[in-house]
C-alpha cells in the first residue's frame, strides 16, 4: 500500500496544483485574447466609419458642383438632360455608418439629404421630358414658373445642405489617409 501512496500522492498533488493554477491561467489567457479581439474589432469598425464618412464628404463636394449647375440652368429656364449626382453613395455607405454612429441627428440629415437628391433628379427628369416634348407642356404659366422655381430652390438648398453636411462629417473622417 505504501508504494501505491508513494506513486499516487505526487500525481494527485500535481493534478490539484495543475487545476488550481491552470484554471485561473486559462481564464486570464482567455480574457486577454477576448480583449484583443474586441480591440481589433473596434479599430476595424472605427476605420470603416472613417472611410465611409470620407466617401460621403467627397460625394457631397462633387454634388455641390452639379447642384450649382442645376441652379444656374434653372435661372435661365433650361434643364440638364441627366443629372450626374452621386445618388447611390448613401445606399453604399449608409449601412456602414448606421449601426454605431455617434450622431443620430446627422444620420437622419444624411438620409433626408439623399431622399431630397432623388426628388430633385425626378423633378429634373420631368422638366426635361416637358422641354423635349416627351410630356405635354404646362398649360398654366404659374405652374410652369412654380416648377422652375422649385427646381432652383431645391438645387440651391441642397447645395448649401451638402456643404454643411460635408463640414459636419469632417470630424468623423479624421486621420483617414488621402
Amino acid at each position: 500500500m505504501s508504494s501505491f501512496i508513494a506513486a499516487f500522492f505526487p500525481s494527485f498533488l500535481a493534478t490539484v496544483f495543475g487545476i488550481a493554477l491552470g484554471i485561473p491561467a486559462a481564464f486570464y489567457v482567455n480574457r486577454r485574447m477576448l480583449n484583443a479581439q474586441i480591440d481589433a474589432s473596434t479599430a476595424m469598425l472605427t476605420a470603416r466609419r472613417k472611410v465611409a464618412a470620407k466617401v460621403l464628404i467627397q460625394s457631397c463636394l462633387y454634388n455641390i458642383k452639379v447642384l450649382e449647375s442645376v441652379a444656374e440652368f434653372a435661372m435661365q429656364g433650361k434643364v440638364m438632360r441627366k443629372l450626374d449626382l452621386q445618388l447611390t453613395t448613401w445606399d453604399a455607405v449608409g449601412p456602414v455608418l448606421t449601426p454605431d454612429f455617434p450622431d443620430p441627428m446627422l444620420l437622419q440629415q444624411l438620409a433626408h439629404h439623399w431622399v431630397r437628391l432623388r426628388h430633385l433628379e425626378l423633378l429634373n427628369d420631368d422638366m426635361f421630358r416637358r422641354e423635349v416634348g416627351m410630356l405635354p407642356a404646362f398649360k398654366d404659366d404659374d405652374m410652369m414658373l412654380g416648377m422652375w422655381g422649385e427646381l432652383y430652390e431645391l438645387s440651391t438648398s441642397l447645395s448649401r445642405h451638402a456643404s454643411q453636411t460635408a463640414e459636419a462629417l469632417k470630424p468623423y473622417s479624421a486621420s483617414v489617409e488621402e
